[in-house]
């Protein structure tokens, strides 16, 4: 009986120290994220629960040069949509979700590829990406979102946004 309690203390307190209040991630880039890669291998994935109409994504480019701070935005196509139907485990139950697959468009890439040749002849310090993100105005209910961004097929995708709660403004 003891062993039992020793072992079920542990694991709660390993549960407790695993849970993360802030869902937000930092994710750094250097030089070669930006100028040594190739426009059509950009890809997004965007994982939100079902129901939630995705209106605009754009990823974005900032960088921070001798010029200051530069942001440049690159237009996003639907490539792909998986409806994920809802799971039940032993222990966990996942609820439906849509996952939507982007990647730059052909106007994108080009303007991904001038950007390049602009940063080449750059002194930056500082690299990142972003993405906006909006979606329909008459959601009534609380949802998430996870965002993720692949820079090349062979290094997989990069969680930028990992499971970030959006309040309905109708919910009271």
């Amino acid at each position: 009986m003891k062993y039992m309690l020793l072992m079920l203390t542990l694991l709660v307190s390993g549960c407790a120290s695993v849970s993360d209040k802030d869902s937000s991630h930092v994710v750094t880039f250097d030089e070669q994220d930006f100028v040594g890669i190739s426009p059509n291998s950009i890809r997004a994935r965007l994982v939100v629960d079902d129901f939630v109409k995705l209106r605009t994504i754009t990823l974005g480019a900032e960088i921070e040069s001798a010029e200051g701070k530069v942001r440049k935005e690159f237009p996003l196509a639907l490539v792909g949509m998986d409806m994920m139907q809802a799971e039940r485990s032993w222990i966990f139950v996942t609820q439906s979700r849509n996952r939507y697959d982007f990647q730059l468009t052909e106007a994108g890439q080009q303007q991904f590829a001038e950007f390049q040749k602009w940063l080449a002849s750059q002194a930056c310090s500082q690299y990142r990406y972003a993405f906006d993100v909006s979606f329909a105005d008459d959601i009534n209910r609380s949802f998430s979102y996870s965002l993720k961004l692949q820079l090349s097929p062979s290094k997989g995708f990069i969680t930028m946004v990992d499971n970030r709660h959006v309040h309905s403004p109708f919910e009271s």
